[in-house]
């Protein structure tokens, strides 16, 4: 029964008002079964209500939504994080647009804050050649350097690549689109 616009007053009886979100985030995070109460006050309501939840494991998916542009031979990924096997959800997607026709893609990283570096080289690794340099990364020490190359068969290294970006596209996304662009695979916008 919560809704956009109502504002959290407690949890556990512990007051949130005028508390930062990181900090009632905290409160609101515990073990999937454990149960604990909020405070609610209703969006144009001035009365509080004590609301119980249990607290349940939230998996979301790296690839919420792919499909073709209506009336295009374009297709549509939106990646929003790089967590583990995404590069296997991207793949999937893809084999399923172009089953369907996809002759240019378009790859969503707008928002997406990164994650695992090996999975971002597995992604550009469907459109690259196999045994070419993606990124490297430098340490204090020579030792701590280290070169992440394409391993695999790519998938389709012809297809034409728009990647969209904007100011919250970090880390496994910079080094996607960076890497694509550089590579001349795909065309940055955002």
């Amino acid at each position: 029964g919560l809704r956009a616009g109502d504002q959290i007053a407690g949890v556990n009886n512990i007051n949130a008002v005028g508390k930062k979100t990181n900090d009632i985030s905290v409160l609101l995070k515990g073990t999937p079964g454990s149960s604990l109460t909020l405070k609610i006050i209703k969006a144009g309501e001035k009365n509080s209500i004590s609301v119980p939840i249990i607290r349940e494991e939230i998996k979301t998916k790296a690839v919420p939504y792919f499909g073709m542009l209506s009336g295009t031979e374009t297709g549509y990924i939106k990646l929003v994080s790089f967590t583990e096997n995404c590069s296997g959800a991207v793949k999937d997607a893809f084999t399923e647009l172009k089953s369907k026709g996809c002759k240019n893609l378009i790859l969503d990283l707008r928002g997406n804050l990164g994650g695992l570096l090996l999975e971002a080289v597995n992604i550009v690794n469907f459109f690259i050649p196999k045994g070419q340099e993606i990124v490297f990364t430098r340490g204090k020490t020579v030792e701590w350097n280290t070169r992440y190359l394409t391993v695999n068969n790519p998938i389709d290294i012809q297809i034409p690549i728009v990647v969209l970006v904007d100011e919250n596209s970090a880390s496994a996304s910079e080094i996607v689109s960076g890497s694509l662009q550089d590579l001349d695979r795909a065309v940055i916008v955002g």
